[in-house]
């Protein structure tokens, strides 16, 4: 039996009951988070919960739960649950309140799900990524679109759009046509020794991963956050995706365009699993 935490009360998932009134599922009034388990434990949590708490402030969600509980939380249903290695948690935040698109309060409310998987670890994939050109619709590049909100639609048909033209992803643009991100993940460019990933500015997912990752790659290259522009991916030396359950996953080939190095992505795995 699977079981799952609605505001703190543990029960099964068979028993879970949300109303239609549900104001994620009317308004997509919510955000969520999606957190890697290895070993049992859950990784990078501390910048999870930081982008939680700053998401639910941007939303004027209230929720008192600490960072101290939440992890208490999330560990006790991973128990429950028998994920004692590879797994990810999600964790959902929505704002439970009546009332229409003006809500009567903004009392908050959440989810906790964890799912099973069989990799426990970041692993390198072997076979490159194919990513195509997204360009039926444009996300905005406002500070709205770098959270992870329960809106995902856009999302939803660049994943469609992929799987009709053979991608394994698709890069989704903004309203100035600037690339910014796939569909599940940040994006990062090798160009002329330099290493490049969309400014946040330009409306891509604040990423936890994404932020790691610059992080680790600032010890050995220099990062810069500003603008890619479709040329770039053809003047790259290495591309590179990043989420918080894959890691790092290396790109073969953009469009028509392919790339041999994946010296970088394979090392930041490496390094990577050096702080599981």
């Amino acid at each position: 039996m699977e079981f799952i935490i609605l505001n703190r009360n543990l029960s099964p998932l068979s028993d879970l009951k949300l109303l239609a009134s549900n104001r994620a599922f009317l308004y997509g009034d919510g955000i969520f988070e999606t957190i890697k388990v290895v070993s049992g434990n859950i990784f990078n949590f501390s910048a999870h919960f930081n982008r939680l708490k700053s998401s639910l402030k941007f939303l004027e969600i209230d929720c008192d739960v600490s960072k101290n509980e939440l992890s208490s939380l999330i560990q006790k249903l991973l128990s429950k649950n028998n994920i004692c290695n590879g797994g990810r948690v999600r964790v959902t935040f929505f704002r439970d309140s009546s009332g229409k698109y003006l809500p009567d309060y903004n009392k908050g409310s959440f989810i906790i799900q964890t799912f099973i998987n069989d990799v426990n670890y970041f692993e390198f994939n072997q076979r490159g990524l194919s990513l195509g050109f997204y360009n039926e619709q444009k996300k905005n590049s406002g500070s709205l679109s770098n959270l992870k909100s329960v809106n995902a639609l856009i999302y939803v048909l660049a994943s469609l759009f992929a799987k009709k033209k053979s991608f394994d992803d698709a890069i989704i643009f903004n309203e100035n046509n600037l690339p910014i991100e796939t569909s599940n993940s940040n994006i990062f460019i090798l160009k002329n020794n330099v290493i490049i990933t969309p400014n946040l500015c330009q409306g891509c997912v604040d990423g936890t991963m994404r932020r790691l990752i610059i992080d680790i790659l600032k010890n050995n290259y220099e990062v810069l956050e500003k603008n890619i522009e479709i040329n770039d991916f053809k003047l790259a030396h290495e591309v590179f995706i990043s989420n918080s359950i894959t890691g790092v996953k290396w790109v073969k080939k953009v469009e028509d365009t392919v790339y041999e190095s994946s010296k970088i992505s394979s090392s930041l795995i490496k390094n990577l699993n050096q702080l599981v």
